[in-house]
């Protein structure tokens, strides 16, 4: 009889999971819309990388002690930014904004050589990805602000383009791993939860994160692998 409720409870205990799991997306860092738009965990920290290399560099070429920060920093701004180029050309298309002409979303390799020829093959393509991704949203958000209502511009059709992509939010199902700490319903928000890691933080790392001033402690206590630099 016991045998029999100890098995009944590890089967109801399961149930939950799977239950409780059903709406997650192994593998991925983004998705939207069950699968319109997705992005890997692994795509996500490739991109950061280079991201943070580029920076580390850049600091370097400028005479500026190459300074390490939280790893969640940069997997949050490049997560906002992915989320936003997928809005941005959803938002494109329903308001008929204008292709911006080429010179406004081109990247041109030649300007950044002094970053990528001190970087890997691959973080060259990943960083350059990221140049582009940011230069593609900035010209269309600009676009759709130009095809909106004057009152609407409010003199400046690069915010009022954004404004209007980020106001579509909430007709879309975005789904971001709980461990990057970002309510993809609300990227504008301020302070964002600092979860830290792949492997959510706990006890004191955790704690000290809600105090800025411990910064420079919780970067010191993170292995290799979850700081950026």
């Amino acid at each position: 009889m016991r045998r029999r409720l100890i098995a009944a409870t590890i089967a109801g205990v399961a149930a939950a999971v799977l239950t409780a799991c059903g709406n997650m997306h192994p593998g991925a860092a983004i998705v939207i819309d069950d699968g319109d738009y997705r992005v890997s965990m692994d795509e996500l920290d490739d991109l950061t990388s280079a991201m943070c290399e580029a920076t580390q560099i850049a600091a370097e070429t400028s005479g500026q002690p190459r300074q390490t920060s939280e790893g969640i920093e940069g997997r949050q701004y490049v997560t906002g930014l992915l989320i936003q180029s997928y809005l941005t050309q959803q938002a494109a298309g329903d308001t008929g904004a204008a292709e911006p002409a080429p010179d406004d979303i081109a990247v041109r390799p030649d300007d950044y050589t002094d970053l990528t020829d001190q970087m890997d093959e691959d973080q060259v393509d990943d960083f350059m990805q990221l140049l582009e991704l940011s230069q593609e949203v900035t010209a269309w958000q600009t676009s759709i602000g130009q095809s909106l209502p004057t009152e609407s511009q409010a003199g400046n059709p690069a915010q009022a383009g954004q404004k209007y992509v980020f106001d579509t939010i909430d007709q879309y199902d975005i789904d971001v791993d709980p461990r990057l700490g970002i309510d993809g319903e609300d990227l504008l928000a301020q302070d964002l939860p600092r979860s830290g890691s792949i492997s959510v933080a706990q006890s004191s790392q955790a704690t000290m994160r809600e105090d800025a001033s411990k910064s420079k402690d919780v970067v010191e206590s993170l292995p290799e692998a979850q700081t950026c630099g």
